[in-house]
């Protein structure tokens, strides 16, 4: 079994109940709640207001989704301010609110204010301590942080995941069971283009430590504005879309934690396309190395 099912991500907290009931009928397993614009997360903390709508909304889906969830995307365990250790727990209470069964976690970033004396080494080992804090809490929630991929570019600051050597040794030296990598193919292939590494022989390097992954494309063209007409940016568009050969991405991967394969791509392009996007990722999935997948 390569994947465990086939989620995709869904932004729109307004119109939550709507954008489920289009998943499942579309034939998704999973769905991957993203509060971006709901203030779920408040000062560093759970909105317990919000989270009551959520649970509701969530709880009529439950025979036919079972969900992930996307973290915090301000979360940045390099920052010694608590109000990132507490968001970390808050996404964890959720995701144990909603049966979330991953969790992505945007890795540490050397934002401008964090330059403060402190080397990569100490932001990392801070990061790790966080991370085990809670991963050890298996009282709270027994689901998987994933530590996602990066890139940097303009406004998106640098993290050492820009790099699969590195950010499979920070998932290898946590050494925990419910820690490790979100494979975000479209990020590793614009780090890939414009840091000049090889991307089949990242994400075979990655594969192994993946607790989910995130699909979708672009063109591999780096720069800070998403720019469909040009194929610029994270453009996160449909797998098939871009230039990435995915076939050979997979063919030689070793998942060897059957995670969750979820479509993140924008919501404008996702609706319209949803079946044939889900059959597409089934093709994927059904790779020579990919028999039994659970669909």
């Amino acid at each position: 079994m390569l994947f465990t099912g086939f989620g995709c991500s869904v932004d729109d907290a307004q119109q939550l109940g709507d954008a489920l009931d289009t998943i499942a009928e579309a034939g998704f397993t999973h769905a991957e709640i993203r509060p971006r614009d709901s203030e779920l997360w408040l000062n560093g903390d759970l909105n317990h207001r919000e989270l009551g709508r959520y649970v509701n909304v969530l709880a009529r889906f439950g025979d036919r989704l079972s969900y992930t969830l996307h973290g915090p995307y301000e979360l940045n365990l390099f920052d010694g301010d608590g109000r990132h250790r507490r968001l970390l727990g808050a996404a964890v209470e959720f995701a144990r609110a909603i049966g979330a069964s991953a969790v992505v976690v945007h890795p540490g970033r050397m934002e401008k204010h964090l330059f403060g004396g402190a080397s990569m080494d100490e932001l990392m080992a801070r990061e790790r301590r966080a991370l085990l804090e809670i991963a050890e809490q298996e009282n709270v929630w027994n689901g998987s942080l994933a530590l996602e991929t990066w890139f940097a570019v303009d406004g998106v600051a640098y993290s050492y995941a820009i790099w699969p050597a590195q950010l499979a040794r920070q998932v290898e030296r946590i050494a925990h069971e419910r820690i490790g990598v979100c494979l975000d193919i479209g990020h590793l292939q614009l780090a890939a283009s414009w840091f000049g590494f090889d991307f089949r022989e990242a994400v075979r390097r990655l594969a192994p430590l993946a607790a989910h992954v995130h699909l979708h494309e672009n063109f591999g063209v780096l720069t800070g504005d998403a720019r469909t007409e040009l194929g610029h940016g994270d453009l996160h568009v449909p797998p098939g879309w871009g230039s990435l050969a995915l076939d050979e991405a997979l063919e030689d991967a070793s998942f060897a934690r059957v995670p969750v394969l979820n479509v993140e791509v924008a919501a404008r392009l996702a609706r319209p396309h949803l079946k044939g996007i889900l059959l597409e990722c089934k093709r994927l999935a059904g790779l020579e190395r990919a028999e039994g997948v659970h669909t």
